[in-house]
Order: C-alpha cells, then sequence, then structure tokens
C-alpha cells in the first residue's frame, strides 16, 4: 500500500499541480493566476515558479529513501540522502531561484547544514564498526564529529534568527 500511495499522493498530485502551472506559466503576473496558484510560486523568480516542486521531488526522494532503502541498511541510506543533499545545494547555488538574496542564501545554508550533518552522523554510524576494531575511533574523534555538527547547525540557527529579526525590524520601519 505504501508504494500506490507514495506513487499518487507524494509525485502524482503534485505532477498534476505542476502541470497546471507550467500551464499557466505566462499569466503568473497576473492578478487571477497569482490569486489562484500564488501560493505555489510566490516568494521564487517568475520563471523559477516550478521551484517548489523540486523541493518537494527532493522531500520525497528522502521518504523513498527511508522506506525502500531500509533493507540496504543506514550507511546506503544515509549516503544516498547526502547525495541528495548535495546535488540539491548545487542546484541552488547555480540557479538562485528564490527572490531575494537572502531567502537563497537561507537555503543554500541549510542544504549545507543537513549535508554535513548526515555526514558526520555517517561516521558514527560506520566508524563505531570500522574504527574500534583498529582502535583509532576514540574519544577526541567523536567529539570532533559531534563539535562539527553543532557548529554547523548553530551557525544555520543564528543565521536564520539574525535574518527573521532583521526582517521584523525592516518590517517595522
Amino acid at each position: 500500500i505504501a508504494t500506490p500511495s507514495l506513487i499518487f499522493w507524494g509525485a502524482g498530485i503534485p505532477a498534476f499541480a505542476f502541470l497546471i502551472l507550467y500551464n499557466q506559466r505566462h499569466k503568473l503576473d497576473r492578478f487571477e493566476t497569482e490569486s489562484r496558484y500564488g501560493f505555489l510560486y510566490e516568494g521564487y523568480r517568475l520563471k523559477f515558479f516550478f521551484w517548489e516542486f523540486v523541493i518537494l521531488y527532493r522531500k520525497l526522494a528522502i521518504i523513498f529513501c527511508s522506506v525502500f532503502m531500509n533493507s540496504l541498511g543506514q550507511n546506503v541510506q544515509a549516503t544516498f540522502v547526502i547525495g541528495v543533499s548535495a546535488f540539491n545545494f548545487l542546484m541552488q547555488r547555480h540557479y538562485q531561484p528564490f527572490s531575494t538574496d537572502t531567502l537563497n542564501e537561507m537555503e543554500k545554508r541549510a542544504l549545507i547544514s543537513s549535508t554535513v550533518t548526515l555526514y558526520c552522523g555517517l561516521f558514527f554510524m560506520t566508524g563505531n564498526q570500522y574504527f574500534l576494531m583498529k582502535g583509532q575511533f576514540d574519544n577526541l574523534s567523536r567529539i570532533i564529529f559531534i563539535l562539527t555538527i553543532l557548529f554547523v547547525n548553530i551557525y544555520f540557527f543564528s543565521f536564520f534568527i539574525r535574518n527573521m529579526i532583521l526582517q521584523k525590524y525592516q518590517a517595522l520601519l
């Protein structure tokens, strides 16, 4: 039952919404189109009206990995998700689809944060078996990976909070 649901709800409905939006792509700046479909492309530059679907399918790929790659092991799942995140970071960096530099930068930093977190977490999953056999995965290594995860996530969270405060302050002016 998971496969048909994933295909219909996860891929089919968004594909249908994309087709509707694609057919309206020349009228996206009109009031009628914006009031009806604007929630799907608001915040993006008009030529990237479809970018919400790129993000949605990224999430779908991660869910697919969690559900269908479970039998292959956590290492394969984590490696796949790191690849998905890294690929999406490269696309984000190249295309800059959001309408503001701040949103583009926030998305890039979020993708970096999740990729580094997964990469360091992969060492905890594989490192325990591999490094313990060789006696090299000691407490210092664990601390370094934990601090890296903490630093990257605090860095992103600080950037996020700073920009939220700036946006709120600018809205008051």
